[in-house]
Protein backbone atom coordinates (compact mmCIF):
# COMPACT_ATOMS: atom_id res chain seq x y z
CA UNK A 1 0.00 0.00 0.00
CA UNK A 2 1.43 3.40 -0.42
CA UNK A 3 -0.25 7.22 -1.22
CA UNK A 4 2.71 8.30 -2.94
CA UNK A 5 3.94 11.03 -3.83
CA UNK A 6 1.77 12.71 -0.76
CA UNK A 7 3.17 10.31 1.59
CA UNK A 8 6.04 7.95 0.67
CA UNK A 9 5.66 5.53 3.01
CA UNK A 10 5.11 2.23 1.67
CA UNK A 11 3.90 -0.47 3.21
CA UNK A 12 4.27 -4.71 2.26
CA UNK A 13 1.88 -6.79 3.95
CA UNK A 14 3.16 -10.84 3.67
CA UNK A 15 -0.05 -12.90 3.10
CA UNK A 16 1.45 -16.50 2.67
CA UNK A 17 4.61 -17.15 4.81
CA UNK A 18 7.34 -20.44 3.78
CA UNK A 19 7.73 -22.84 6.18
CA UNK A 20 11.66 -21.89 5.51
CA UNK A 21 13.50 -18.57 5.24
CA UNK A 22 13.21 -16.72 2.12
CA UNK A 23 14.78 -13.67 0.63
CA UNK A 24 12.56 -10.72 -0.47
CA UNK A 25 14.28 -8.31 -2.88
CA UNK A 26 12.50 -4.50 -3.14
CA UNK A 27 13.30 -2.30 -5.85
CA UNK A 28 14.98 0.79 -4.70
CA UNK A 29 13.83 3.82 -7.30
CA UNK A 30 16.43 5.37 -9.29
CA UNK A 31 14.34 8.94 -7.88
CA UNK A 32 15.45 7.72 -4.28
CA UNK A 33 17.81 9.84 -2.69
CA UNK A 34 19.74 8.24 0.21
CA UNK A 35 19.18 5.00 1.62
CA UNK A 36 15.98 3.90 2.05
CA UNK A 37 15.10 3.54 6.16
CA UNK A 38 13.66 0.06 6.83
CA UNK A 39 11.25 -1.30 9.61
CA UNK A 40 9.61 -4.87 9.60
CA UNK A 41 6.76 -4.86 12.14
CA UNK A 42 7.24 -0.96 12.96
CA UNK A 43 11.05 -2.69 14.30
CA UNK A 44 14.22 -2.04 12.34
CA UNK A 45 16.01 -5.04 11.19
CA UNK A 46 17.52 -7.24 13.93
CA UNK A 47 20.50 -7.89 11.24
CA UNK A 48 21.18 -4.90 11.09
CA UNK A 49 20.43 -2.21 7.91
CA UNK A 50 19.05 -4.24 5.03
CA UNK A 51 21.85 -4.80 2.42
CA UNK A 52 21.51 -3.26 -1.10
CA UNK A 53 22.48 -5.86 -4.23
CA UNK A 54 21.93 -4.44 -8.02
CA UNK A 55 21.13 -6.56 -11.26
CA UNK A 56 20.81 -5.38 -14.66
CA UNK A 57 17.57 -4.13 -16.03
CA UNK A 58 16.08 -6.13 -18.66
CA UNK A 59 14.72 -3.84 -20.80
CA UNK A 60 17.77 -1.32 -21.11
CA UNK A 61 20.46 -3.54 -19.34
CA UNK A 62 20.98 -0.18 -17.17
CA UNK A 63 21.39 -1.22 -13.05
CA UNK A 64 18.60 -1.35 -10.49
CA UNK A 65 18.91 -1.66 -7.08
CA UNK A 66 17.11 -3.71 -4.70
CA UNK A 67 17.13 -4.26 -1.36
CA UNK A 68 17.64 -7.87 0.06
CA UNK A 69 15.73 -8.55 3.26
CA UNK A 70 15.76 -12.50 4.40
CA UNK A 71 14.10 -13.88 7.17
CA UNK A 72 11.87 -16.57 8.40
CA UNK A 73 8.81 -14.70 7.41
CA UNK A 74 5.23 -15.27 9.15
CA UNK A 75 1.27 -14.53 8.11
CA UNK A 76 0.69 -10.58 8.85
CA UNK A 77 4.60 -9.56 9.01
CA UNK A 78 4.88 -5.78 7.73
CA UNK A 79 7.59 -4.41 6.05
CA UNK A 80 7.98 -0.76 6.23
CA UNK A 81 9.99 1.27 3.67
CA UNK A 82 10.01 5.42 3.63
CA UNK A 83 11.28 6.54 0.38
CA UNK A 84 13.04 10.41 -0.37
CA UNK A 85 12.40 11.44 -3.46
CA UNK A 86 14.62 13.62 -5.40
CA UNK A 87 13.55 16.79 -7.35
CA UNK A 88 15.28 16.37 -10.74
CA UNK A 89 15.41 18.78 -13.81
CA UNK A 90 14.42 16.76 -17.06
CA UNK A 91 15.47 18.37 -20.46
CA UNK A 92 13.75 17.53 -23.75
CA UNK A 93 15.37 14.65 -26.34
CA UNK A 94 16.22 16.61 -28.98
CA UNK A 95 18.42 18.86 -26.41
CA UNK A 96 16.74 22.16 -26.76
CA UNK A 97 16.39 24.80 -24.55
CA UNK A 98 13.19 23.25 -22.35
CA UNK A 99 13.12 21.84 -19.25
CA UNK A 100 10.01 20.54 -16.80
CA UNK A 101 10.88 19.54 -13.27
CA UNK A 102 9.50 16.00 -11.34
CA UNK A 103 9.57 15.49 -7.44
CA UNK A 104 10.86 11.28 -7.58
CA UNK A 105 8.23 10.08 -10.30
CA UNK A 106 5.57 12.71 -10.15
CA UNK A 107 5.67 15.46 -12.58
CA UNK A 108 5.61 19.20 -11.79
CA UNK A 109 3.82 21.73 -13.69
CA UNK A 110 2.76 25.64 -12.44
CA UNK A 111 -0.96 25.86 -12.84
CA UNK A 112 -1.85 28.91 -15.26
CA UNK A 113 -4.63 31.42 -15.29
CA UNK A 114 -8.41 30.08 -15.58
CA UNK A 115 -9.59 32.84 -18.27
CA UNK A 116 -11.23 32.40 -22.05
CA UNK A 117 -11.45 28.30 -20.99
CA UNK A 118 -13.52 28.33 -24.66
CA UNK A 119 -15.05 25.08 -24.75
CA UNK A 120 -13.47 23.57 -21.79
CA UNK A 121 -16.39 21.23 -20.97
CA UNK A 122 -17.27 18.93 -24.23
CA UNK A 123 -20.42 18.25 -25.79
CA UNK A 124 -22.22 16.05 -28.11
CA UNK A 125 -21.15 18.53 -31.21
CA UNK A 126 -18.88 17.33 -33.46
CA UNK A 127 -15.47 18.21 -32.62
CA UNK A 128 -17.06 18.84 -29.53
CA UNK A 129 -13.73 18.00 -27.30
CA UNK A 130 -11.39 20.05 -28.66
CA UNK A 131 -11.01 23.52 -26.28
CA UNK A 132 -11.06 26.36 -29.25
CA UNK A 133 -10.14 28.89 -26.68
CA UNK A 134 -7.65 30.89 -26.87
CA UNK A 135 -3.38 30.74 -26.89
CA UNK A 136 -1.20 32.12 -24.99
CA UNK A 137 2.28 33.76 -26.25
CA UNK A 138 5.60 31.96 -25.63
CA UNK A 139 6.91 34.98 -25.17
CA UNK A 140 4.95 35.40 -21.97
CA UNK A 141 6.37 32.27 -20.09
CA UNK A 142 8.67 32.09 -17.12
CA UNK A 143 11.67 31.59 -17.83
CA UNK A 144 14.05 28.88 -15.99
CA UNK A 145 17.58 30.92 -15.48
CA UNK A 146 20.63 27.98 -15.42
CA UNK A 147 24.02 28.02 -16.38
CA UNK A 148 25.27 25.62 -18.60
CA UNK A 149 27.32 23.68 -16.32
CA UNK A 150 24.29 24.08 -13.61
CA UNK A 151 21.10 21.49 -12.34
CA UNK A 152 17.94 23.70 -13.21
CA UNK A 153 16.88 21.36 -10.11
CA UNK A 154 18.84 23.49 -7.89
CA UNK A 155 16.49 26.47 -8.12
CA UNK A 156 13.28 24.12 -6.77
CA UNK A 157 12.41 24.76 -3.55
CA UNK A 158 9.87 22.60 -1.32
CA UNK A 159 7.47 25.35 0.34
CA UNK A 160 6.64 23.10 3.42
CA UNK A 161 7.12 19.73 4.16
CA UNK A 162 2.93 18.89 4.74
CA UNK A 163 2.67 20.65 1.33
CA UNK A 164 3.30 18.91 -1.76
CA UNK A 165 4.16 22.43 -3.73
CA UNK A 166 7.61 24.14 -5.00
CA UNK A 167 8.53 27.48 -5.42
CA UNK A 168 10.52 27.95 -8.50
CA UNK A 169 13.51 30.54 -7.79
CA UNK A 170 15.74 31.50 -10.60
CA UNK A 171 12.85 32.40 -12.96
CA UNK A 172 12.76 35.28 -14.97
CA UNK A 173 8.73 35.66 -14.48
CA UNK A 174 5.96 38.84 -15.26
CA UNK A 175 6.16 41.47 -12.49
CA UNK A 176 4.31 40.79 -9.25
CA UNK A 177 4.31 36.70 -10.53
CA UNK A 178 6.11 33.64 -8.78
CA UNK A 179 5.88 29.86 -10.18
CA UNK A 180 4.89 27.18 -7.66
CA UNK A 181 5.01 23.54 -8.76
CA UNK A 182 3.06 21.04 -7.78
CA UNK A 183 2.00 17.42 -9.34
CA UNK A 184 0.64 17.74 -13.06
CA UNK A 185 -1.90 15.17 -12.53
CA UNK A 186 -3.67 17.77 -9.45
CA UNK A 187 -4.20 20.52 -11.97
CA UNK A 188 -7.79 20.59 -13.15
CA UNK A 189 -10.16 23.33 -15.05
CA UNK A 190 -6.56 25.46 -15.60
CA UNK A 191 -4.26 26.15 -17.88
CA UNK A 192 -1.04 25.18 -16.75
CA UNK A 193 3.15 25.28 -17.74
CA UNK A 194 4.73 21.82 -17.60
CA UNK A 195 8.02 22.72 -20.05
CA UNK A 196 9.47 26.15 -19.23
CA UNK A 197 11.83 27.82 -21.48
CA UNK A 198 15.38 27.46 -20.41
CA UNK A 199 18.71 29.98 -20.81
CA UNK A 200 21.71 31.17 -19.20
CA UNK A 201 21.25 34.84 -16.84
CA UNK A 202 23.17 36.82 -19.46
CA UNK A 203 20.98 35.25 -22.77
CA UNK A 204 17.57 35.84 -20.92
CA UNK A 205 16.66 38.75 -23.57
CA UNK A 206 17.62 36.68 -26.50
CA UNK A 207 15.99 33.93 -25.03
CA UNK A 208 12.75 35.62 -24.86
CA UNK A 209 13.38 37.28 -28.63
CA UNK A 210 13.43 33.68 -29.84
CA UNK A 211 9.91 32.81 -27.82
CA UNK A 212 8.47 36.10 -29.85
CA UNK A 213 10.17 34.91 -33.20
CA UNK A 214 8.15 31.77 -32.52
CA UNK A 215 4.85 33.00 -31.25
CA UNK A 216 5.19 35.48 -34.86
CA UNK A 217 6.27 32.60 -37.20
CA UNK A 218 3.22 30.60 -35.97
CA UNK A 219 1.07 33.48 -36.30
CA UNK A 220 1.92 34.04 -40.02
CA UNK A 221 1.90 30.38 -41.30
CA UNK A 222 -1.20 30.60 -39.30
CA UNK A 223 -2.49 33.60 -41.48
CA UNK A 224 -1.17 32.23 -44.82
CA UNK A 225 -2.55 28.37 -44.29
CA UNK A 226 -5.73 27.83 -46.54
CA UNK A 227 -5.73 23.97 -45.90
CA UNK A 228 -3.96 21.82 -43.91
CA UNK A 229 -3.66 17.86 -42.76
CA UNK A 230 -1.51 16.49 -40.05
CA UNK A 231 -0.06 12.77 -41.48
CA UNK A 232 -0.53 10.01 -39.33
CA UNK A 233 -3.23 11.24 -36.90
CA UNK A 234 -6.94 9.77 -37.70
CA UNK A 235 -9.16 12.80 -37.87
CA UNK A 236 -7.24 14.93 -40.18
CA UNK A 237 -7.15 12.14 -42.49
CA UNK A 238 -10.38 10.85 -42.44
CA UNK A 239 -11.44 14.86 -42.40
CA UNK A 240 -9.31 14.94 -45.74
CA UNK A 241 -10.60 12.03 -47.65
CA UNK A 242 -7.24 9.61 -47.38
CA UNK A 243 -6.31 6.89 -49.67
CA UNK A 244 -3.22 4.81 -49.77
CA UNK A 245 -1.56 1.63 -50.33
CA UNK A 246 1.39 -0.07 -48.68
CA UNK A 247 1.70 2.71 -46.29
CA UNK A 248 1.77 3.01 -42.63
CA UNK A 249 2.19 5.89 -39.52
CA UNK A 250 3.87 6.36 -36.35
CA UNK A 251 4.81 8.31 -33.88
CA UNK A 252 8.58 10.06 -32.72
CA UNK A 253 9.04 12.16 -30.30
CA UNK A 254 5.61 13.34 -29.78
CA UNK A 255 5.47 13.88 -33.70
CA UNK A 256 3.11 11.76 -35.80
CA UNK A 257 4.38 11.15 -39.48
CA UNK A 258 2.99 8.60 -42.28
CA UNK A 259 5.42 6.45 -44.29
CA UNK A 260 4.89 4.11 -47.33
CA UNK A 261 6.57 1.72 -49.74
CA UNK A 262 3.88 2.72 -51.90
CA UNK A 263 1.52 5.81 -52.06
CA UNK A 264 -0.92 7.66 -50.06
CA UNK A 265 -3.09 10.91 -51.30
CA UNK A 266 -5.01 13.66 -49.25
CA UNK A 267 -7.91 15.91 -51.03
CA UNK A 268 -7.20 19.26 -49.78
CA UNK A 269 -9.75 22.64 -49.97
CA UNK A 270 -8.72 25.80 -52.06
CA UNK A 271 -12.28 27.00 -51.49
CA UNK A 272 -11.76 30.79 -53.03
CA UNK A 273 -8.86 29.51 -55.20
CA UNK A 274 -6.13 31.36 -53.39
CA UNK A 275 -3.64 29.30 -52.63
CA UNK A 276 -0.53 29.27 -54.20
CA UNK A 277 2.35 26.90 -52.77
CA UNK A 278 2.58 23.90 -50.69
CA UNK A 279 4.39 22.87 -47.85
CA UNK A 280 5.55 19.38 -47.10
CA UNK A 281 7.02 18.49 -43.35
CA UNK A 282 9.54 15.85 -44.60
CA UNK A 283 11.55 13.95 -41.56
CA UNK A 284 14.74 12.92 -42.84
CA UNK A 285 15.28 8.93 -42.69
CA UNK A 286 18.73 7.46 -43.81
CA UNK A 287 16.96 4.21 -45.02
CA UNK A 288 14.20 6.07 -46.65
CA UNK A 289 14.30 6.78 -50.63
CA UNK A 290 13.16 9.42 -52.36
CA UNK A 291 9.73 10.84 -52.23
CA UNK A 292 7.67 12.20 -55.16
CA UNK A 293 5.02 15.00 -54.56
CA UNK A 294 2.56 14.87 -57.33
CA UNK A 295 -0.95 17.84 -57.12
CA UNK A 296 -3.74 16.40 -59.30
CA UNK A 297 -1.34 13.82 -61.21
CA UNK A 298 1.62 16.03 -61.94
CA UNK A 299 4.98 15.83 -60.33
CA UNK A 300 5.56 19.12 -57.88
CA UNK A 301 8.83 18.05 -56.33
CA UNK A 302 10.92 14.94 -54.98
CA UNK A 303 11.59 14.89 -51.49
CA UNK A 304 14.80 13.01 -50.98
CA UNK A 305 16.32 11.71 -47.03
Amino acid sequence: TATAPYDNEVKLVVREAPATPVAIHIRVPSWHEGTPQVRINSAPPQDGPAPLTTRHGAADGQPLTYLRLERQWREGDTITMRLHPRITAELLPDGSPWVSFRYGPTVLAAEGDRNDLVGHFADDSRMGHVADGPLRPLEHLPVVLARSTSDPAAGVRRLAPDRLAFALDHVDARPGESVTLVPFAGIHDSRYHLYFPLAEPERLHERRAELRAADEAALALHDRTVDAVAAGEQQPESDHQFQGQDTWSGLTDGLRWRAATGWWSYRLTNPDGTATGLQVIHLSDGKAGPTRVLVDGHELDTLTP
